[in-house]
């Protein structure tokens, strides 16, 4: 917790170098009560799926519950990271809109930095979702209550075909995502080099990849208090944000249940995930 609060404080005293100094009633003035509790069921709800993947690959098994619970998670964690983006966009909103005396523009900078985590976490949570099903299709993780004559090949493997033609899917995603990600890259060479030494601190997590960079580019704006330059980027990132939700949904019901003989399904579910909180970040 320490290291976080070290973190989030050296963002915000890069930013703040953009800015005139902020005045403790105007803070005062949102309650930031609902983010933190979003937020915080959001970490609650990425580390529930990284301990899954986890418990796969440490124990060789995929059992039902698992993979049920891996299902709902994924929708309900992307729930809580657009709920958190919500609350953000409509403090910063309010913010622009009443030049700082309602909402809290500072916030875009604290969930881009929470996003960007989250986002090198998810696609590594994909990452070990493909080495689980490259496990599965090798017989080396099997479902819980399943016992195969030793000798005899994973059910997976009479599966190959199909389950090849589902992971194309996946292959569409990642050279996307590979793509937005340089449009982070950019965006992350036009900050101005008073933030280097935060920068330094934070190391890639400071600077969104992928679309996210339409949120990046509103915390300058939103936290130096140039006002209308705040709202004008907000509204401009929303329809970002709602397109990359409903290609999540799209997915999300789009894509089988994760069993342990249809792993393609978990794979998919990851990488859809993890481009929506590219887009978030």
């Amino acid at each position: 917790m320490a290291q976080i609060r070290h973190v989030l404080l050296s963002l915000v005293c890069c930013v703040l170098l953009l800015s005139t100094q902020a005045s403790a009633q105007e803070c005062s003035l949102f309650d930031r009560g609902e983010y933190d509790a979003v937020s915080t069921k959001a970490e609650s709800q990425l580390i529930e799926l990284e301990k899954i993947a986890d418990g796969i690959l440490e124990k060789g098994v995929l059992s039902d519950a698992e993979g049920e619970r891996y299902d709902a998670l994924t929708n309900d964690y992307a729930s809580s990271m657009m709920a958190a983006y919500q609350i953000v966009s409509t403090a910063a909103e309010a913010a622009g809109k009443s030049e700082g005396k309602e909402g809290d523009a500072r916030l875009t900078a604290e969930f881009e930095l929470l996003a960007s985590k989250h986002e090198t976490r998810t696609v590594a949570l994909a990452l070990k979702w493909e080495k689980i099903h490259a496990a599965i299709a090798q017989g080396e993780i099997k479902e819980a209550h399943l016992t195969l004559p030793q000798g005899t090949p994973s059910p997976v493997q009479q599966l190959t075909q199909e389950g090849q033609q589902q992971l194309a899917n996946r292959d569409v995603l990642r050279p996307d995502f590979l793509q937005l990600a340089a449009l982070g890259e950019q965006e992350k060479s036009s900050f101005a080099n008073s933030c280097k030494e935060a920068a330094s601190v934070i190391g890639n997590l400071l600077i969104p990849t992928a679309e996210a960079a339409q949120i990046a580019r509103c915390v300058r704006p939103c936290v130096a208090k140039n006002w209308g330059a705040c709202v004008n980027c907000i509204r401009n990132a929303g329809p970002v944000v709602i397109n990359a939700w409903n290609d999540f949904v799209g997915c999300w019901n789009g894509t089988g249940a994760c069993k342990w003989y249809k792993p393609w399904n978990c794979v998919k579910k990851a990488w859809c995930l993890a481009k929506l909180i590219a887009v978030l970040a």
